[in-house]
């Protein structure tokens, strides 16, 4: 992400990747109602988070992929 018309430039580590089985991911996503399942996302990375800033797993953005509907179409991948 070295591109000039950032203005800066951002370095992307990957610090910890956590895979969750399909309960778990389910039970975040509500179908047809994507501010309730970005919250629910949300309220879940941020109790994934390292309150020690120099813990190695601290992060600072987390990203949640997943296979389920999680909003209206036009949506999918916004979080």
């Amino acid at each position: 992400y070295h591109d000039e018309s950032l203005g800066v430039h951002i370095n992307v580590v990957l610090v910890r990747m956590i895979m969750l089985g399909y309960a778990k991911s389910i039970s975040l996503i509500e179908r047809g109602n994507p501010s309730r399942s970005l919250e629910n996302v949300c309220r879940w990375a941020s109790q994934q988070q390292r309150s020690d800033l120099n813990h190695s797993e601290h992060h600072d953005h987390a990203i949640f992929l997943t296979r389920q509907d999680f909003g209206p179409a036009g949506m999918q991948g916004y979080a």
